[in-house]
């Protein structure tokens, strides 16, 4: 009962580059095999349970005998499609292709497409249960005159240099180019839509929706539809996220204000909130303050407040020693 995967290529770059790959990019738990001649493949013992990516150069009747689940590698433009096969009745055999010459992750893409329409390719699970407990860093700062979603993004790059890190950002008009792609492409509403109506799929796409920059895992967000989500649906989502393990950290930007706010960074392990010298700013802290100071499960302690008039922050060093580093809370 395990999720297999073989790569078969002709080429032994491209296939140990793609195997890298997605040992290291997907947290579906995969064994993942790769082969370089298609006559490896006719000893192969788990066939019928196997997804089986394929060189088109290699992809023929022979070869592919007895494999159900296919994702063919075109040597020319091709998007993830259907194809009309002569391998026996549709209902026999899953046939798709995608194009070799493409990035990787848009290669893992098409797999975890096929992961989804068929659920009978992870016989063995598609969650991983965690076992440490996944920290939450909210960002909310009442002072509009701050670059909040920056500081937000610099630290989880930082932690993610050592830690693994999502990064999450509510801001629909976010400047930060890696965040906020004008490509089309799903985003957070997407990935907040499947958090409510396919809980059993939700790692799948978790996998499909998130980009990397660099070690940095992030969610884009492009859609003025994010500023509709409540507290009630962040909270769902981060539950889901915190199950799919796989991170230590996900740091998440409130640049705009949601209803139920408050329910949401009550549930954070850390708060951060970042201020001025400026006297409209002291004001604005002070007063949320003292909003935060009628919770009573608002602990002082989990609230880190920063002046960033003088320039670059200290929060890296705050959180880490918060944390005490990976492995001192028994994480």
């Amino acid at each position: 009962m395990k999720n297999i995967l073989v790569i078969c290529d002709p080429d032994k770059r491209y296939c140990k580059r793609m195997d890298s790959f997605l040992r290291g990019s997907l947290s579906i738990p995969f064994e993942i095999f790769s082969f370089t001649g298609s006559e490896q493949l006719k000893d192969f013992s788990y066939k019928k349970e196997t997804l089986l990516v394929i060189s088109e150069k290699l992809f023929n009747k022979n070869a592919v005998d007895g494999y159900k689940n296919i994702l063919v590698l075109d040597e020319r433009d091709a998007v993830l499609s259907e194809s009309d096969t002569d391998f026996g009745k549709p209902e026999d055999v899953n046939i798709r292709h995608t194009s070799k010459y493409q990035s990787s992750e848009k290669v893992a893409d098409s797999i975890l497409s096929m992961c989804l329409e068929m659920p009978e390719l992870l016989p063995g699970g598609m969650v991983v249960t965690a076992t440490t407990h996944v920290k939450l860093i909210a960002f909310y700062t009442p002072v509009r005159s701050i670059d909040q979603s920056r500081a937000a993004f610099d630290l989880a790059c930082k932690l993610s240099e050592h830690e693994n890190v999502l990064f999450i950002c509510n801001d629909s008009l976010c400047s930060l180019p890696r965040i906020r792609s004008e490509e089309p492409c799903e985003n957070i509403c997407d990935l907040m839509y499947y958090a409510q109506c396919d809980e059993e799929r939700f790692s799948i796409y978790l996998e499909r929706i998130r980009k990397r920059y660099k070690k940095l895992c992030y969610l884009p967000c492009n859609n003025s539809a994010v500023r509709d989500f409540c507290g009630k649906e962040y909270i769902k989502l981060i539950e889901l996220i915190r199950k799919t393990a796989g991170y230590d950290y996900i740091v998440l930007d409130f640049s705009e204000s949601i209803s139920g706010l408050m329910d949401v960074l009550k549930t954070s392990d850390k708060i951060v909130v970042l201020g001025a010298k400026d006297a409209e700013a002291r004001e604005r802290i002070r007063k949320f303050r003292m909003e935060l100071s009628e919770h009573e499960d608002m602990n002082e302690e989990k609230i880190i407040y920063e002046d960033v008039s003088e320039g670059r922050i200290s929060l890296y060093r705050n959180i880490r020693e918060s944390r005490g580093g990976r492995g001192s809370d028994g994480t």
